[in-house]
């Protein structure tokens, strides 16, 4: 009798699961792009109208305009980072890169803020002395250091803008720089005397670890 029941049971679910509005998953192209019927109700995925994107892009454009806009004059900006890089992005259908000019700023408690990004198209001095100017415009003080990525566009820029600035090359950047003119062989090498350096305690453990790099030792 027990078996009787549990295979009654059985057949009893294999029924429900094989027939019935519940388990049929059906594709309707006329009810739009990825559209389905499931469990007998229509599930249609919403398309946004241009109505829609415009509002969006206008609030998106807005936003942006006034954060590009913003005042510096109460940022207490000790060091600024600049930074060329550039970005993979698709327009018009089609992948392409595009070069943006990054400015960080460095406050005096530590903290790190993103002051512009810019599209200027390179790397060039004139290029650079748009988004520089536009940060002093704006209101930024100059800064005690500002650490540079290397590119001799930026650092004509910084010369006319800011006559005697001390200026540092960005650690990174210089050590993908060594390990770009180096063997594969010799990398961790290289990368284990370039921490030395940069990391001594003082100029003269400093002008120590330089001298034994160029040595061999």
């Amino acid at each position: 009798m027990k078996f009787k029941r549990l295979t009654a049971v059985k057949d009893l679910n294999k029924k429900k699961s094989s027939s019935g509005p519940a388990s049929r998953v059906h594709h309707f192209r006329n009810y739009g792009r990825d559209s389905t019927y499931q469990t007998g109700k229509p599930v249609q995925t919403n398309r946004a109208t241009s109505d829609t994107v415009s509002r969006v892009w206008r609030k998106v454009k807005g936003d942006w305009d006034a954060w590009n806009k913003r005042s510096l004059v109460d940022d207490p900006i000790i060091r600024l980072i600049l930074d060329g890089t550039a970005v993979r992005v698709r327009l018009d259908k089609k992948s392409t890169s595009i070069s943006l000019l990054v400015a960080l700023g460095v406050r005096q408690d530590g903290q790190k803020v993103l002051l512009a990004v810019k599209n200027m198209g390179g790397e060039s001095e004139a290029a650079w002395r748009v988004l520089l100017d536009d940060l002093v415009t704006r209101g930024l003080k100059t800064p005690e250091l500002v650490i540079v990525d290397g590119a001799p566009g930026l650092e004509k820029a910084l010369t006319v803008l800011w006559s005697g600035m001390l200026v540092q090359r960005c650690t990174v950047h210089k050590h993908r720089n060594l390990l770009a003119h180096a063997p594969d062989r010799l990398h961790e090498e290289v990368s284990a005397d370039y921490n030395d350096m940069i990391y001594a305690r003082s100029r003269r453990s400093r002008s120590s670890a330089r001298r034994s790099s160029a040595n061999g030792e």
